[in-house]
């Protein structure tokens, strides 16, 4: 997470149950109870407060799946494009600002929050974005789709986006804000 931020030590009063199962949780996940707590209260700082501001429920896997085997390429778009405004909504709320890297920072939250694979390298020419989930080829086109969405939305030129059964490869041109 964050370990050379600084920290400050503060003491608050808990329910016995919820410390019990608390510590049961990071036993079972082989960490402590502090980091624990620590990683719930920024899934709350970053995604929970904002959530329902924005109307963004999460749902289950089998849902999602079966959405998306439901929809044809028309309703896909469609689909994009409300999810694309959902993070925009959700980016300003949660950033203040609506441009290329606070909308990566609002997306990689939510794939933080699903419990999806983020890897993501950034240098001087290219910002390189990798996106690991297991919901299958539709999901991987809706997610491309949406990931075009913003790069239109932004006025940016449209990314190199790649596709597997399981992976979403984005790779674009940093500070490059003409349209192609």
């Amino acid at each position: 997470m964050r370990n050379n931020e600084p920290k400050k030590t503060i003491s608050f009063r808990i329910y016995e149950d919820i410390l019990n199962d608390l510590e049961k949780d990071a036993n079972s996940q082989l960490t402590s109870t502090n980091q624990l707590l620590n990683k719930i209260l920024h899934n709350y700082v970053t995604w929970d407060r904002f959530r329902s501001k924005t109307k963004m429920y999460p749902i289950s896997e089998e849902n999602i799946n079966h959405m998306l085997e439901c929809m044809d390429d028309n309703m896909m778009k469609d689909s994009a494009i409300i999810a694309c405004t959902a993070i925009k909504e959700f980016t300003l709320q949660s950033e203040k600002n609506f441009n290329l890297e606070s909308c990566m920072r609002a997306v990689r939250t939510y794939c933080n929050v699903c419990g999806f694979h983020v890897d993501e390298k950034i240098t001087v020419n290219e910002h390189i974005f990798l996106l690991g989930h297991s919901l299958g080829l539709k999901f991987s086109v809706f997610g491309a789709e949406i990931i075009k969405l913003i790069f239109q939305e932004l006025k940016l030129t449209q990314p190199d986006v790649q596709i597997t059964q399981n992976t979403i490869f984005v790779k674009s041109l940093r500070n490059s804000d003409k349209v192609k």
